[in-house]
């Protein structure tokens, strides 16, 4: 996976070379196009993929007289100044993939739509220093509401889940009384051991199936 930046109006042609040592490297070239936005807009700088920081600047310029909205979480005003210049931040509310929509409206009607995707990577003692120790039932109950909260996880692998696309794993965080089920999504290499015991520092990100989701980042080593 990676993030190839385009220009903001007109094809991009993207080249993508496959090499394997003792044959001929496949090329491809792929067209992306993105056609004139109907209300301009043009930020500073390009926003990058990937950010270990909570938040970040969009600053530019669009139409005098046109509106920006978003659903995003923003400190400061969306405003556009007579110039045509805008500047507010962005804060990032879940580690991972965050999607950031924003629709320019010009005075007289017209409308663009731009979706940012930043990937929010964390710091690795502020993540675990930020953690909630285990409330399986508050998390089972709230679990929508608890979306990027993290947790120390300590339990047992159950088993790896059916999902071809990802790697989720059953994860018991219960006693020898009781069965405590989540899912865990761990994605670095070598994965997870069934049947082994982890502590793992992970974030809320949803539920799958009838079991809240989480992305584990850190393995704590005993």
């Amino acid at each position: 996976t990676t993030t190839a930046e385009v220009q903001p109006v007109g094809v991009n042609t993207i080249r993508i070379t496959v090499e394997t040592e003792g044959h001929r490297p496949a090329v491809y070239d792929l067209k992306v196009n993105r056609p004139e936005l109907a209300v301009r807009f043009e930020l500073d700088s390009n926003p990058p993929g990937s950010t270990k920081d909570s938040s970040i600047v969009f600053s530019g310029a669009t139409e005098p007289g046109a509106t920006i909205t978003t659903e995003a979480k923003i400190s400061g005003s969306t405003d556009v100044s007579a110039e045509g210049r805008f500047k507010f931040t962005v804060k990032f509310t879940r580690y991972g993939e965050n999607l950031i929509d924003l629709t320019i409206k010009s005075a007289d009607g017209r409308t663009s739509r731009i979706t940012y995707r930043i990937n929010r990577t964390p710091e690795i003692s502020s993540y675990t220093k930020s953690a909630w120790a285990m409330d399986y039932p508050y998390l089972s109950t709230s679990t929508n509401a608890l979306i990027g909260r993290i947790f120390e996880c300590k339990g047992t692998v159950v088993k790896k889940m059916d999902d071809e696309t990802s790697n989720y794993y059953l994860f018991d965080v219960g006693t020898e009384a009781a069965t405590q089920y989540i899912v865990l999504e761990y994605n670095a290499d070598g994965g997870l051991t069934e049947g082994s015991y982890y502590t793992i520092f992970a974030d809320v990100t949803g539920t799958y199936r009838e079991y809240p989701l989480l992305a584990g980042r850190f393995i704590k080593l005993e």
